[in-house]
């Protein structure tokens, strides 16, 4: 013997209906989360290439200053070379 359908009631079926339509809405958030996630990942190896590109630019500066003046500092409000023996001296 089959069993007998019976229809909802409609104020039971739009909860049905609310419900289904929120649980649309999570998954489609969550996607979206996934998404942003993503494009960070991919930005913050973006940021890392190019902060290892300015440490590489920085030593090869650093290297070629250190060949022409020697070692010391530089002050870079007045643009002036330091000497390491200068500044024992101070």
């Amino acid at each position: 013997m089959a069993a007998k359908t019976v229809k909802l009631d409609q104020e039971e079926l739009q909860v049905l209906v609310q419900l289904q339509q929120l649980t649309q809405n999570i998954v489609v958030e969550y996607g979206n989360i996934e998404m942003i996630r993503k494009n960070l990942e991919v930005r913050s190896q973006k940021a890392d290439e190019a902060l290892k590109s300015l440490r590489e630019k920085e030593l090869e500066v650093a290297n070629s200053l250190q060949e022409k003046y020697g070692q010391g500092s530089i002050n870079l409000e007045d643009g002036i070379f330091i000497p390491v023996n200068q500044e024992e001296v101070s």
